[in-house]
């Protein structure tokens, strides 16, 4: 009776030491690539396979939540005769490397689950991640080893008792899904210059849904019978296919396109666009970016900018609800003459993600979307 006394205090002990920044920071990568459609690839070895494929199905599946999108999610540890075809033919040490080869992608995540850390197999596959430009988090227990050196981050267990490591393991993987099944609030999730897109309700994110089908289908057409932009489109028209081919060109995650009327306060109109929705907005909110943002500063200084982490730059307007979600943003202004009459901004949830060359490509875009709007303000009237 006193050794499980013994074990359950001790386990309290471990549970009370937990890195619960480290966690947060775990959920966040998570939430992101949630957001940006990415896939999530999990491995471990003898009970932390297991873990493995227990956390591979809770975050599939348990995190399932209207409004948001569902979360990709692959088990390394599941497909039997693919495992044991590679550690027959290629050695134990490439079982999991050898399936990342074939499957992951530049900013997916790769979740290394290794009570040690210094499994070879866990390890040459975080290598192979990290090469192909994944992002890579290691559980592990005690100093963390090997693994804990080379992860983009690292949730190490205070114990070196394996058997609470691995409780704790299961334990962690609960926690984050059961966060992930609370989702991200609207206001928190990804932000254009200050302004969440998603301060709008379920019934509107579905109006949207049906309103981009339509749109898709508008632009197939617009491609194949007119080219890029049709004659007699008003200002917005033209604004709000520019943002859809800059979010394309640098494949940002989100952006915004906003009209001003003479003084920065004083905003005509605006598009939003993110996980492929793009919606018009107006209002004070929108007025506050440009007289206190980052696309302001850009109208005001008439000036491109390049942000790798907007958590460096003053000039991106943070809020409370943004949390510690960094970002990095290209925005420029878009002029016509000697006159701004708005500003263009495209955001992405990784940093450094935009480099000086996607700079030259928007401010580019920007200046054909500048002459083409100038034409369209002459043609159709005002604005608004």
């Amino acid at each position: 009776m006193n050794d499980l006394q013994e074990y359950s205090d001790n386990l309290q002990t471990v549970l009370r030491e937990l890195p619960l920044a480290e966690i947060e920071k775990v959920i966040e990568v998570l939430q992101t690539a949630r957001a940006d459609g990415r896939t999530v690839f999990i491995m471990g070895n003898g009970g932390s396979a297991s873990t493995a494929s227990h956390f591979v199905c809770d975050i599939a599946k348990n995190t399932r939540r209207d409004g948001l999108p569902l979360i990709r999610a692959v088990g390394l540890a599941d497909n039997m005769a693919l495992l044991s075809a590679y550690a027959n033919d290629e050695g134990y040490e490439s079982v999991f490397a050898a399936q990342l080869a074939n499957l992951v992608n530049r900013d997916d995540v790769v979740i290394a689950i290794s009570t040690s850390g210094e499994s070879p197999n866990v390890v040459s596959a975080v290598r192979l991640a990290k090469r192909a430009g994944a992002t890579t988090i290691g559980f592990t227990g005690g100093g963390g080893g090997e693994l804990a050196q080379i992860a983009d981050m690292t949730v190490s267990v205070p114990s070196r008792r394996i058997e609470h490591v691995e409780d704790v393991h299961l334990i962690l993987e609960h926690m984050i899904t059961s966060r992930l099944r609370e989702g991200i609030h609207p206001s928190e999730s990804l932000t254009i210059d200050g302004h969440s897109p998603f301060s709008i309700d379920d019934a509107e994110l579905r109006s949207l849904d049906a309103a981009q089908t339509a749109a898709t289908q508008s632009d197939l057409a617009l491609r194949s019978d007119e080219g890029l932009f049709q004659q007699g489109w008003k200002t917005q028209d033209v604004l709000k296919r520019m943002l859809a081919v800059s979010l394309e060109s640098v494949r940002a995650a989100s952006g915004s396109a906003v009209l001003i009327n003479g003084d920065l306060v004083s905003a005509a109109t605006g598009y939003l666009s993110h996980r492929g929705k793009t919606w018009e907005t107006r209002g004070e909110d929108l007025g506050l970016v440009l007289d206190s943002g980052l696309a302001g500063w850009v109208v005001r200084n008439k000036k491109p900018v390049l942000i790798p982490n907007t958590h460096d730059d003053d000039r991106w307007l943070k809020r409370d609800w943004e949390h510690s979600l960094p970002r990095s943003v290209i925005s420029v202004p878009l002029i016509s003459g000697e006159t701004v009459f708005g500003a263009l901004t495209l955001v992405n949830p990784h940093l450094k993600h935009f480099t000086e060359d996607d700079l030259v490509l928007v401010v580019a875009l920007a200046s054909g979307l500048a002459y083409l709007a100038a034409q369209a303000s002459v043609e159709a009237g005002p604005a608004v």
